[in-house]
């Protein structure tokens, strides 16, 4: 794998080439990767071009100088830093960039070892910012889409597995029915990765019309086409340094099939209507809710591809081959539901039963909407408690057989009611914790407040 500091993007913009040249060489020796522009309008394209993380900026250059360059790269939607260099020894001019967003400011003749030193402390510094921006993302995307939940050995087992995967960087094969959650697997992957300052993209394979996936996936040249203006990178570009997600990739063409392995072999592309090839360092996961070995087997997918993208193979199960997860998730989506909209609202006891015994062909996006159907089902009666028939599932699917779809391979007892198990494990979870809640929420996957109002109704 390569050195962490060869994924981070430093670019050094100067008017003079031999000091600009300088903090070049002085980056390049610390393994960084670098950059260079000699004006700010040559910085700008840059920085569309590049996931630039720092930027160190002279102030006087000719066009554009750096305070007009400055608001710019602080307006890029991922955060960038920026370290001001110039030749005045001005207060105000230092007083100035910083408030125009700058993390430091410098004075030439820089004394090389000082410049590293602040580069470090800025590198952090968005280090911080951005987990910060990612952990409202993550919190956002948890309560409009899927919460992770973990009671279950099964996914227990898929966690581990996708934790020990961003510790590599090699290509991730995600497999598992419609919304069961793959995306928010490969976004756990990309978080916890070296590459988590990196952009994360993810385009759906199957839903691009196959007259445009060259420009999509490998970008186009000004005037390619009639009607390519400027350039414009694909998406595989714009997610150097950062990782890729192929989502439903066994549904994409053959033609595509053939340049997509010509990329991962090469790590090259090249834009349509463009003469060179551009190296592009990304990391790429794939999903697919197909059987991408049948679609091998049947002639309809290239198995150099398949072993391409199969270096690290990751399988989801369904949501009914888990069944101690699906309780938890209803809490959890019933906890979000409750927080957006104000009102309390809980599951009964034969609600339970029914979504236990229900088999979700949909998976986790089924019981999401399920939730929000029943919410408003219950909302309209003014019913706080939600009842079966609040949540309109088919009668005729809800099995009544209690013995389905354990996720355990362990010896069931079934001399006990589900409603008795699932009391038995919360009092197993809460005495393993010591009777601390907070903790014996966190291992059921539901809030603090879903356990207390259990616990209520438990006695």
């Amino acid at each position: 794998m390569k050195n962490k500091k060869s994924n981070i993007h430093i670019l050094s913009v100067d008017d003079d080439a031999a000091y600009r040249q300088l903090m070049v060489d002085c980056l390049l020796d610390e393994g960084y990767t670098v950059h260079q522009a000699g004006d700010g309008t040559e910085a700008i394209d840059v920085i569309n071009k590049q996931p630039i993380a720092l930027v160190l900026l002279d102030m006087n250059m000719p066009g554009k100088e750096g305070n007009e360059i400055l608001p710019l790269i602080k307006s890029q939607p991922d955060p960038i830093e920026v370290i001001v260099i110039s030749g005045q020894q001005s207060i105000e001019v230092a007083v100035e960039a910083l408030h125009l967003g700058a993390y430091h400011y410098l004075t030439k003749p820089v004394d090389l070892g000082q410049l590293i030193t602040f580069v470090e402390r800025a590198l952090d510094h968005r280090r911080i910012v951005y987990e910060h921006k990612l952990m409202r993302a993550n919190r956002s995307r948890e309560k409009s889409e899927y919460p992770i939940i973990c009671v279950s050995d099964a996914m227990r087992h898929v966690m581990n597995e996708a934790r020990q995967a961003a510790t590599l960087d090699a290509n991730v094969l995600i497999s598992g029915e419609t919304g069961v959650g793959k995306e928010v697997i490969s976004s756990l992957i990309h978080a916890e990765s070296d590459r988590h300052q990196g952009p994360f993209n993810a385009i759906n394979c199957g839903a691009i019309p196959e007259n445009l996936i060259d420009s999509e996936f490998f970008g186009y040249e000004k005037g390619a086409f009639t009607g390519a203006d400027q350039m414009k990178p694909g998406i595989i570009e714009m997610s150097s340094g950062g990782t890729l997600l192929l989502d439903e990739i066994g549904d994409i063409v053959e033609m595509a099939q053939v340049r997509l392995l010509r990329f991962l072999e090469s790590g090259l592309i090249r834009r349509v209507g463009g003469s060179k090839e551009i190296p592009v360092d990304v990391r790429v996961l794939a999903a697919s809710h197909r059987n991408l070995k049948s679609l091998v087997d049947q002639g309809e997918f290239r198995a150099d591809l398949f072993h391409r993208l199969n270096v690290i193979p990751i399988h989801i199960p369904a949501l009914r081959e888990r069944s101690e997860d699906i309780v938890p998730l209803a809490e959890a989506f019933l906890d979000i539901l409750c927080s957006k909209y104000g009102n309390h609202r809980y599951l009964s006891e034969d609600t339970h039963e029914a979504l236990l015994h229900y088999p979700w062909p949909g998976n986790i996006r089924e019981l999401r909407n399920v939730l929000e159907r029943s919410w408003y089902n219950a909302e309209r009666a003014g019913a706080e408690a939600i009842n079966v028939h609040h949540l309109h599932l088919n009668a005729d699917q809800i099995s009544t057989d209690t013995t389905v779809a354990p996720s355990s391979t362990v010896t069931q007892d079934f001399s006990l009611s589900l409603k008795e198990k699932e009391e038995e494990y919360i009092c197993q979870v809460l005495e393993h914790c010591k009777q601390h809640r907070a903790e014996a929420a966190k291992v059921l996957g539901m809030t603090e407040r879903s356990l207390y109002r259990r616990l209520q109704k438990m006695n």
